[in-house]
């Protein structure tokens, strides 16, 4: 909203917080930039009023208008069609969840979101339409009369003092009560004044671990959110949780504790917060798996939060070139093959990795970090950012502040996590080509959130249609930095705005136009225009057909390959220590297609298996482009190399048809027609199923074991509901349909023992 502008008080009204504004008396004026008084709701408007209205904004607001009309004509036919059958509580998340006015169904109500449609109400218009209510927080629904409206514009009754009194939080236990002595005898212990009981209690979630660098710079940025807090008006309350990293925790197991750890992160917020009903939370994300967890701890809490992205690490150079964590990884798996020598592999890991953070390439963290941002659950601009930068801490700061009226006005995740913000991540995701782990992290989020959405449909329909519009490393030669100083995931949706739901809520409190509107891009070739993308093809696919009847992801990247269908042999392996090895004895011919299997959530346990190690053993091999690769495992975020097909469901471990290929079978990948295909005759296929027994579990004891028995195949819907422990998986292939619809990426959710 331009400065200047301004909302005419006809109601008097008392802001939640006294931090936020003094009380707002009848005929006083306040900026409507003001995120604090940016919504007016205006009421009782009859239709032959609401058309002059229509028609007076045509003619003052010209384009802006042009652009919002269709829009505002669509949510009349809608609400008419609906008939207008809410409650208070629906009323007002549909209003907020918009960019454009509702009307009910008889034309006598009207209600216009002007923090989001950027309508600005002046005194005359006021006086014009003589309109009876105008306050700047939200008010119970519907008014009974016009009559009763105007009553509500006496500052003094008893229905305003009470509707606009601080709400009451769910921490706030009755002064005396058993909750609140034994609760106030601990932190009186702890230095903490007893008046600080009543203000807002804020969860810092910090993973901390000395572990990898990943981690070991949170304690200085939770100190900033916690200074932050308190200057709001809040009382911070640091909690801790599982802390993995591929490059550390990945060494046991076959690296199932990796995607294990993920579903912990979301139990050990759970028992945190929702043990002590705290208000709110600000989450410091990190490495791969705490990202998703703490989103699916927002989503399964629903309490106020706030995600802050805490910065990617620094790179750097060895023998003159440029060096990440991605060349160690690459060339580690190189060395095995003898295509780089062990004195290399150390050199490179001694200069990779400068300062704490995430992994510098576009990887599953700086993926998830943009993730954040594009479902609007973290302040615009705060991803990616530099690790221990100036401007990450200046972040944090906000989010700190930021978190406490978000608390007062009660915005929580299911606000923000609507269908249109899962679509706006899904294509921010496909137009930098990020990490395939972003697919599954995303329908775990959608399932906790309980909002129906299909993640997998949503990349399998929008891929075709979204353009790559970045070129980041791996797919790509652009750096983090450069993306980061182009605009980073800002600059990004600025570019895909006419593609984007711009309606959709952000922890602002206001919309993704709102936030985007005023975005310059910072360098177009690093973040190009939709007209002008990087790649003329997308750079994740879905594919499906008779070997991955629930779908499979393959991430072709940006580069035009010569060979986009490829039939070969199958060669098969149940570990990837057996597919190096024969990689190593060049026991695997030109043409080849490796299987790699039991590497999936049920059979890893948790997708453990190493197949980005395969993959890079591959490339050591000098193999890249004369054989392809299928897997039911998952692959790390920096893998771009070669024809993978990842993530072919169902699994092998549960009788997927993965389990049911031959050496020496033939296998299809079609990359233009989205099929991965077993060319063997079906009755063989019904045989060998009869014959195939299950695999014994790898691992099963302790947490794995817990993990393995709870979650869930991918099925049809989305879902995630646990399995008794004493259950055996059901088998998903006696009734996966082609075309089906994945089920959720599975999530712990009731743990038995």
């Amino acid at each position: 909203m331009p400065d200047g502008l301004e909302m005419v008080i006809v109601e008097a009204c008392r802001p939640r917080s006294t931090m936020l504004a003094p009380r707002l008396d009848v005929g006083s004026r306040a900026p409507i930039a003001n995120s604090a008084l940016g919504r007016a709701y205006l009421w009782a408007m009859p239709q032959q009023e609401r058309e002059a209205l229509i028609e007076s904004l045509r003619l003052t607001r010209g384009s802006d208008w042009a652009a919002l009309e269709p829009g505002l004509r669509r949510s009349l036919a809608d609400a008419d069609a609906l008939g207008y059958s809410l409650s208070a509580g629906e009323f007002h998340r549909e209003i907020n969840s918009v960019s454009v006015p509702l009307v009910g169904p008889t034309g006598d109500v009207m209600a216009l979101n002007c923090g989001t449609a950027a309508f600005v109400y002046t005194e005359d218009h006021l006086r014009q339409w003589s309109l009876p209510n105008c306050c700047a927080w939200p008010r119970r629904w519907p008014p009974t009369s016009a009559a009763t409206c105007r009553s509500r514009a006496d500052p003094h009754t008893e229905e305003t003092e009470r509707m606009t009194e601080p709400r009451k939080l769910r921490s706030n236990f009755p002064r005396g009560s058993y909750l609140w002595a034994v609760r106030n005898a601990q932190w009186q212990a702890m230095g903490i004044p007893e008046e600080d009981c009543e203000k807002p209690k804020i969860a810092v979630v910090n993973s901390s671990s000395e572990l990898a660098a990943c981690y070991s710079h949170l304690d200085q940025v939770a100190k900033v959110v916690k200074e932050a807090i308190r200057a709001a008006g809040g009382v911070p309350f640091e909690i801790r949780t599982a802390a993995p990293s591929d490059f550390v925790t990945g060494a046991g197991a076959r690296g199932a504790y990796m995607l294990a750890a993920r579903d912990l992160v979301t139990n050990d917020i759970e028992v945190a917060v929702e043990g002590a009903q705290l208000d709110g939370m600000v989450c410091l994300t990190s490495c791969d798996k705490t990202v998703p967890g703490q989103l699916m701890a927002a989503a399964r809490l629903n309490v106020p939060t706030i995600m802050v992205p805490c910065g990617y690490q620094a790179s750097g150079e060895y023998k003159g070139q440029h060096v990440d964590i991605e060349e160690v990884f690459i060339h580690s798996m190189h060395a095995m093959l003898g295509s780089t020598s062990t004195e290399d592999v150390v050199g490179m890991s001694r200069c990779a990795i400068r300062t704490p953070g995430v992994c510098s390439g576009l990887g599953t963290a700086n993926t998830m970090h943009v993730v954040c941002e594009a479902l609007g659950m973290a302040l615009p601009g705060s991803a990616p950012v530099a690790a221990l930068s100036d401007k990450m801490f200046t972040d944090a700061k906000a989010a700190g502040a930021r978190i406490v009226q978000m608390v007062w006005d009660d915005l929580k995740p299911r606000d923000i996590l609507s269908p249109g913000a899962f679509t706006n991540a899904v294509r921010a995701v496909l137009s930098i080509g990020g990490s395939l782990n972003a697919v599954k992290h995303l329908q775990a989020v959608a399932t906790e959130a309980e909002n129906g959405v299909d993640v997998y449909g949503l990349f399998e329909t929008l891929g075709p249609k979204t353009p790559v519009l970045s070129g980041l490393r791996p797919i790509g030669e652009h750096l983090i930095e450069e993306f980061e100083s182009a605009g980073g995931c800002r600059g990004l949706m600025r570019q895909l705005l006419p593609l984007l739901d711009p309606g959709a809520r952000t922890v602002t409190g206001g919309t993704v136009w709102e936030n985007l509107r005023d975005v310059q891009v910072g360098n177009p070739e690093v973040i190009r225009s939709i007209d002008r993308p990087v790649a003329p093809r997308p750079a994740i696919v879905l594919l499906r057909g008779n070997l991955a009847p629930e779908g499979a992801l393959t991430k072709p990247g940006i580069v035009e390959r010569k060979v986009r269908r490829f039939t070969g042999p199958a060669v098969c392996f149940d570990t990837s220590d057996a597919a190096v090895k024969a990689l190593r004895e060049k026991a695997i011919a030109p043409g080849s297609v490796i299987v790699m299997r039991g590497a999936g959530a049920c059979g890893g346990p948790a997708m453990g298996g190493g197949a980005s190690r395969v993959v890079f053993a591959i490339d050591g091999a000098g193999m890249g482009d004369q054989v392809a690769m299928l897997t039911d495992g998952h692959l790390s975020g920096l893998v771009c190399k070669g024809l993978v097909v990842a993530e072919v469901a169902p699994e092998a471990a549960l009788g997927g048809p993965l389990a049911l290929v031959h050496d020496g079978d033939t296998v299809t990948v079609d990359l233009d027609a989205r099929r991965v295909d077993l060319e063997v005759d079906e009755a063989v296929i019904a045989q060998r199923r009869s014959e195939w027994q299950q695999p014994k579990p790898m691992f099963d004891r302790g947490w794995l074991q817990i993990y393995r028995r709870n979650v869930g195949p991918r099925r049809k819907a989305p879902s995630s509901h646990a399995r008794p422990s004493n259950d055996r998986p059901e088998d998903p292939s006696q009734d996966a349909e082609p075309g089906a619809h994945r089920r959720a990426h599975p999530a712990v959710r009731h743990l038995r023992t």
